[in-house]
């Protein structure tokens, strides 16, 4: 399928139309957004006759539809692009101790702090709590160095019964309990490294590679995408993360080396696999869904994004109720694509562009793009036609 791409003269915005699926970019304020089949046509005719009563009465006469439908259309249209640049930028979700310049002369404060490098970041932890840092100890330990120059330095502390995390002097989150600790401190490691690398792109997902072929699992909480990515680890595999989807200028991906957060739902499914599930603590997460951290199979294996040979987008829609029907695939467009990663949570480096969005229309192009539905794990890699180890 082919995207064509109108650069409208009646607004500062790029039509991207494919089969029968639009998108515009409004470039005063970078702005993304779906637009019906109508909205498309009426813009189009615009184009070529400019906004008059007529042209509109014509197109209803042509449409059958109300003339009324059509320009509360077009007001609606006017309405949702009028104005300059919006207060909201896609760097609101940058987090503040990026900006802050740390002394790297800081060292380890205590016995119970510990280093770590994440994706060309150090990190130095330090807590009050000797039961917590043997928690760190134990979950990160691949991580752990003796020592590397921190660019973020991250103080547990432990008072009146309570936990407050600080990051780089700012205070991040306070009053946890002992069970909410881990998971809120491995996602601000998460997302402090990849907001500090060199990144275009980040999508909320899994990423991992098998062999010459890449799997990008994208889309909303609680669709089985950190389970999926659990289930396709063998030995010839690399998980770059099970959280999020980085993509860098020359959209390759970064690897966010953590170990993976396994909910409590999958835990029985996942024991054979990873033994280790049964003895591991339980955290809470804020929303209270109980996860359990463990690495990937292969967590030592480097990845090698030269020789992929093809990169597959699966959205995976677990359903229990689909167990008589077996795994089904089905293919999405481009238009559709975009509109499911964005839907399932986003953010960019920078404000949205043409050039920016054309890099991420020929990569989604190049690309195989499904939808997965199914009710086992076992359904989803045949038809993957992936092992089921």
């Amino acid at each position: 399928m082919t995207i064509n791409k109108v650069r409208l003269k009646k607004l500062p915005a790029i039509l991207f139309i494919e089969e029968d699926n639009s998108l515009l970019l409004f470039e005063p304020r970078g702005e993304l957004v779906t637009v019906s089949p109508l909205t498309t046509i009426i813009l189009l005719t615009c184009e070529k006759k400019g906004v008059l009563a007529d042209n509109l009465q014509h197109l209803s006469d042509q449409l059958t539809i109300p003339l009324e439908s059509i320009n509360e259309e077009y007001s609606k249209l006017l309405a949702t692009f009028s104005g300059g640049k919006g207060e909201d930028s896609y760097l609101d979700g940058r987090y503040p101790e990026l900006d802050i310049e740390l002394d790297k002369t800081v060292t380890a404060p205590s016995e119970l702090s510990h280093y770590l490098l994440i994706a060309g970041s150090g990190f130095l932890i330090d807590t009050n709590c000797k039961v917590l840092s043997r928690a760190i100890q134990h979950i990160l330990a691949p991580l752990i160095s003796s020592y590397c120059p921190p660019d973020f330095f991250l103080e547990v502390i432990h008072l009146d019964g309570f936990y407050h995390i600080h990051s780089n002097g700012i205070l991040a989150v306070k009053h946890l309990s002992y069970e909410e600790v881990m998971p809120e401190l491995v996602d601000r490691l998460q997302i402090v490294s990849y907001q500090a690398t060199p990144y275009l792109f980040c999508f909320h997902g899994a990423a991992i590679q098998q062999g010459q072929s890449i799997y990008l699992l994208p889309g909303e909480s609680g669709k089985g995408k950190s389970t999926l990515c659990a289930e396709i680890q063998n030995s010839n595999s690399t998980t770059f993360s099970d959280e999020f989807i980085v993509l860098d200028e020359e959209l390759n991906l970064t690897e966010i080396k953590l170990p993976l957060a396994i909910k409590s739902g999958s835990w029985e499914q996942l024991s054979g696999k990873y033994p280790c599930l049964k003895e591991e603590q339980e955290w809470r997460r804020l929303d209270g869904r109980l996860i359990k951290y463990v690495w990937p199979i292969n967590r030592d294996k480097e990845n090698n994004v030269t020789k992929v040979a093809k990169v597959h987008i699966i959205f995976p829609q677990f359903g229990v109720d689909l167990d008589d029907k077996g795994a089904s695939l089905t293919k999405l467009t481009v238009v559709d694509t975009i509109q499911l990663l964005t839907r399932g949570g986003y953010q960019l480096s920078a404000d949205l562009d043409e050039l920016t969005l054309d890099k991420l229309f020929s990569y989604i192009e190049n690309s195989t793009r499904m939808s997965l539905s199914y009710s086992s794990t076992s359904q989803a890699l045949k038809a993957l036609g992936l092992p089921d180890e």
